[in-house]
């Protein structure tokens, strides 16, 4: 391609394409996610600054590979940038607190049955044990997004359980 090979660029054009995929899927595991618009333009960022430096690439890893680093870099930066969407250091931290919160009067005990063996680990540590999600998530061993989605999916069968028993 750097010899101006049509057949070559055509290669690495199309193996390039890449890089639309892996932004997305680099947020969603980081716990992010890019809005449509933004993707269009920081997958022509990045694609921009792989063609600038691709006379460096030596060819001891796939260029996907190689370019996954670019995508990496390219969304942290993305992130810094933009203060109001989350970055990288807001992933890790605890969400503001939910619509519920069990009151002294509310047995959450008897609530818990309703969630599955997981969800209703994390609402004990949280509620009963009082430890922060990232703390929950290191008594688990599990990733901190992992807590989160738990969390959040536990929070909204309590609500609709004790809606329903409500009078």
């Amino acid at each position: 391609m750097l010899r101006g090979e049509p057949a070559a660029r055509d290669q690495v054009i199309a193996r390039l394409a890449c890089v639309r995929r892996i932004l997305p899927a680099l947020a969603h595991r980081r716990g992010g996610r890019i809005a449509d618009h933004d993707l269009d333009d920081l997958a022509q960022d990045t694609l921009s600054r792989i063609y600038e430096r691709l006379s460096t690439f030596r060819g001891e890893a796939k260029l996907e590979t190689w370019a996954f680093e670019f995508c990496r870099l390219q969304l942290m930066n993305h992130w810094r940038r933009r203060p109001n969407e989350p970055s990288l250091d807001d992933l890790v931290r605890e969400p503001e607190a939910p619509e519920f919160v069990p009151d002294a009067g509310t047995d959450l005990r008897r609530f818990l049955r309703h969630l599955t063996e997981r969800e209703a680990q994390v609402v004990e540590k949280r509620f009963l044990g009082g430890l922060k999600l990232e703390e929950i998530a290191a008594a688990l061993d599990v990733s901190p997004s992992t807590v989160k989605t738990c969390y959040y999916r536990a929070l909204t069968k309590l609500r609709q359980v004790i809606s329903e028993e409500e009078p």
